[in-house]
């Protein structure tokens, strides 16, 4: 018998995943709000204060883990809201260009970019949310695919 005949089994990592990992990460946001609320009630926002960014946490107390998760913690419904609803119009698009590792590299590194930024340039020094994300990825979908348009609007070269 031959190889085609008895697949190995398993799947070939080489195949495209059933789901975008961007689609994971949607989830994961709306997982950790419901959680954030539910501790919130219970523990008086210890949640928020351990994995939220704060610059002092960073520079002083070398809390480097914040410059990751506070992407992923939303300080309101709107804010989640709006970010989800930003990643589903373009995401897929640039994840399917990109592949889901390049995808998630470049969401990782915009995520640390823009803590740096805030950690630098914030009055307060706080901040939560995946918004910077967004922006990044709205940038980078702007610049390598001009020609889509998205809810009937085109950008790029007319």
């Amino acid at each position: 018998m031959n190889q085609q005949e008895h697949p190995r089994p398993g799947r070939d990592l080489r195949e495209p995943w059933p789901v975008q990992a961007f689609q994971v990460v949607l989830v994961l946001y709306w997982v950790l709000y419901a959680a954030a609320i539910l501790y919130r009630t219970h523990a008086a926002g210890e949640l928020r204060t351990f994995f939220g960014l704060y610059a002092t946490h960073v520079l002083r107390d070398f809390r480097l883990w914040e410059l990751v998760t506070y992407s992923f913690l939303h300080d309101n419904l709107f804010l989640l809201l709006f970010n989800t609803a930003a990643l589903l119009l373009v995401a897929g698009d640039l994840e399917q260009r990109w592949g889901t590792w390049r995808f998630l590299f470049y969401a990782l590194a915009t995520a640390i970019g823009g803590a740096v930024f805030s950690c630098l340039v914030a009055e307060t020094g706080e901040a939560f949310g995946a918004s910077g994300v967004v922006m990044a990825v709205y940038l980078a979908v702007a610049v390598l695919i001009p020609e889509r348009t998205y809810l009937g609007v085109l950008r790029g070269k007319h």
